[in-house]
């Protein structure tokens, strides 16, 4: 008589076992590391205004000083995902060990990635000979070489420094640099020092550096439902910022550490800023950051950043259905 009560106890504990499996599961932690740069801070305000939670993800924010860090945290395991521009995500492809696929295009950089120089110095041509400080494995290399080319010079022209992004105003406050390879918040503030000026911005390459936030192919495959909430986190910071402005940019520039005059105006006129539609749209039709990736990777191999053969990027991006 009391084996029917065993079997309905044993029922009950499988799926409260299976239940609290499940509820595990989706409480993982997934980390990502984010670097100062205006165009990601809607990660940052979507966790003050409590998307994530109310899409179901339990995401935390790793906040790193520079692109190099990011990277440096992302191959060494310390984070599960990153923020960056095209060009550190086709170096990380480009490389052996721990992999990431692009899952949420945030930004198109359109004048907030900048050459300052002393005032002495007016235009790039004149860099000839200068010592010029830059992140020489990610992004700074990448726009000065732009740059450079664009007045028909190459890095050969130049005395490359290493300097990340927190140590340009250093070098040239010290007179160690001549010139340095900067983006916001730290560029702003270089800026406003009456002996540095602006040589070139990202604003002469429309559309070439493009802001992504990539997640490791692992936690992908275990997460297949974390995309599409990401977006719908992204989206809702991004309506909340349209909606709200004023609120929204006084709680972003205060971890960019700037004024929110100095944050709304590289904002609205340093990049453009892209809504989760956008974003699923140029990852649904990917092959015009096939193009750029395998273009970045012929860049950093005549650069000597990358010795090998350029190969395809087609899995450089997780596929989203934009249908």
């Amino acid at each position: 008589m009391r084996k029917p009560w065993i079997y309905i106890a044993a029922i009950v504990l499988t799926l409260l076992s299976i239940f609290t499996g499940c509820s595990k599961r989706s409480e993982k932690v997934i980390t990502i590391g984010i670097n100062p740069w205006p165009g990601y801070e809607l990660l940052y305000l979507a966790g003050v205004k409590g998307f994530y939670q109310e899409v179901g993800l339990n995401v935390r924010l790793e906040e790193l000083s520079s692109l190099s860090d990011t990277m440096r945290a992302f191959t060494a395991g310390r984070v599960d995902g990153f923020t960056s521009t095209i060009v550190e995500a086709v170096q990380l492809k480009m490389q052996p060990g721990r992999q990431a696929q692009i899952v949420l295009a945030a930004d198109y950089s359109d004048g907030g990635d900048v050459i300052i120089s002393r005032k002495e110095i007016p235009d790039i041509a004149s860099l000839k000979g200068k010592r010029v400080g830059c992140e020489v494995m990610g992004l700074g290399l990448f726009v000065l070489d732009r740059a450079l080319a664009k007045s028909g010079m190459s890095i050969s022209d130049v005395k490359v420094v290493n300097a990340e992004l927190l140590r340009g105003q250093q070098l040239l406050d010290k007179q160690e640099i001549d010139a340095f390879v900067g983006y916001p918040p730290e560029s702003i503030k270089l800026i406003q020092n009456p002996d540095y000026h602006v040589i070139f911005s990202s604003s002469e390459t429309p559309k070439e550096i493009i802001d992504v936030v990539s997640i490791s192919e692992k936690v992908l495959q275990e997460n297949p439902e974390f995309v599409e909430k990401l977006h719908q986190v992204w989206q809702r910071a991004y309506s909340y910022t349209l909606e709200y402005p004023e609120q929204a940019y006084t709680i972003m520039a205060e971890r960019e550490r700037i004024s929110v005059e100095d944050f709304k105006r590289t904002f609205e006129e340093d990049l453009y800023l892209l809504s989760s539609d956008e974003s699923k749209e140029i990852l649904g039709n990917p092959e015009e950051i096939i193009s750029s990736a395998a273009s970045i990777c012929s860049a950093l191999k005549d650069l000597r950043r990358f010795v090998g053969e350029c190969q395809s990027f087609e899995d450089l991006i997780y596929r989203i259905d934009n249908g």
